[in-house]
């Protein structure tokens, strides 16, 4: 019943500090710091794949916005 009360305002505000509290735990864990180390790691992708991904990215943009113009108009 007590759930009934609860205003959107006071439902953002307690959701905004839990997300508060998890990045905050996040930070003092240094995660991102550990990630970047994985990420500078990782071996290079050769030209070929580097090129498909353009390639298909560009395809990919070029179908995407029509359909977002049209979403728009509608």
């Amino acid at each position: 019943m007590a759930y009934i009360f609860i205003t959107p305002k006071r439902l953002l505000t307690m959701y905004s500090n839990k997300l508060e509290n998890v990045v905050s735990s996040f930070r003092s864990e240094k995660l991102e710091l550990e990630s970047l180390k994985v990420l500078n790691s990782l071996p290079t992708p050769p030209q070929k794949e580097t090129q498909d991904f353009e390639e298909y990215s560009s395809k990919a943009e070029k179908s995407l916005f029509p359909a977002f113009e049209y979403s728009i108009l509608l």
